[in-house]
């Protein structure tokens, strides 16, 4: 029986406390006057009470996410390397800045490049171009001037020539049948004594001169048709054909220095750098902010090809971009209201 009275004084010193607990509890609530059994007021008065009615509950989802501008754009120069030297890629150097956060409209002008040697090319150019359609216009009259050579041959030349033989062939065919009928006429007349052998002979010996004038009128008048005429012809197309094939090759040449001046233009436009839509500016940060030589966006700077300089976004349009966890996306579509 030792062990029960042992133990049994820390059970009164257990009961002890919680009696004083609970005596505290009792006075601190009859104090604040929170015991619902004391309170005798009635239940309108002592709870809030509002009508409960059927209706869809729109249940929120929390989700962390990212506020961005809708449209932003990174702008980087656009210089290339026209000149064609040994070098990767056009460069420059920086002018002017505009400084950063501030507010631009579409077509303001951000910064500008250095555009000495742009505007040098540029100049030599406009030299070339004019020298170029000067050749252009020379080999398009040599062009011109030979389609008419053929023409005139053809339409004019030829048919010159042939009434001219014509005209020959005509007039010798006359002078043979006069001869030919003064011939009988002297033979009518050495019949009846009016004529001497020899006078006879004369005039056969004459008509036989007019017969081979004719037919060598003839044969050069079939020549001509056979052979000059078509030989002529073919060395005035070849003349056309050379003369189209320079002008050709000046349309190609012209067009390459034309589009040459057209990308120095662009060159040069380049050089002055404005916004492509509203927004505000902010200078481009190097994403490797651990390298040796960061770059840093600054008047005076060395600029290359395809450098980023600026960032660009328009705060007037944003987005949230939101990051679901995969046991909720089935429960998220299109047309949800967000905050």
């Amino acid at each position: 029986m030792s062990w029960l009275r042992t133990e049994r004084p820390y059970r009164w010193i257990g009961v002890i406390l919680a009696f004083v607990a609970l005596s505290s509890i009792l006075l601190v609530s009859y104090a604040d006057g929170t015991l619902p059994w004391l309170d005798r007021r009635p239940l309108r008065e002592r709870y809030e009470f509002t009508q409960v009615m059927r209706a869809d509950l729109a249940p929120i989802l929390n989700a962390p996410g990212r506020l961005e501008s809708s449209k932003r754009t990174v702008v980087r120069c656009q210089l290339q390397n026209i000149a064609g030297g040994g070098a990767r890629g056009g460069a420059s150097t920086m002018l002017w800045v505009l400084p950063e956060g501030t507010a631009v409209k579409q077509g303001d002008v951000l910064a500008k490049l250095d555009s000495f040697s742009y505007d040098e090319m540029q100049r030599q150019q406009v030299i070339t171009v004019e020298q170029a359609k000067a050749s252009h216009l020379q080999a398009q009259l040599n062009h011109e001037i030979a389609l008419l050579s053929v023409s005139e041959y053809r339409d004019g030349n030829v048919e010159e020539t042939l009434k001219g033989m014509e005209g020959s062939i005509a007039l010798a065919k006359s002078d043979l049948s006069r001869s030919a009928e003064h011939l009988e006429w002297t033979k009518r007349m050495k019949d009846k004594g009016y004529s001497s052998p020899a006078t006879i002979l004369s005039e056969r010996h004459s008509v036989s001169l007019m017969q081979i004038a004719l037919n060598r009128q003839l044969m050069a008048m079939d020549l001509f048709q056979r052979f000059s005429q078509p030989k002529t012809e073919k060395t005035l197309q070849r003349q056309v054909t050379a003369a189209r094939t320079t002008l050709n090759n000046e349309d190609l040449r012209l067009q390459r220095q034309v589009d040459r001046l057209t990308a120095l233009n662009k060159q040069v436009a380049y050089c002055t750098i404005r916004a492509p839509h509203d927004g505000v500016l902010y200078y481009y940060k190097d994403p490797d902010p651990g390298r040796r030589n960061p770059t840093q966006i600054e008047e005076g700077m060395a600029v290359r090809q395809r450098q980023e300089l600026f960032y660009l976004p328009d705060l007037s349009e944003m987005v949230v971009h939101m990051a679901l966890n995969e046991s909720v996306v089935n429960r998220v579509s299109p047309g949800f209201r967000a905050k």
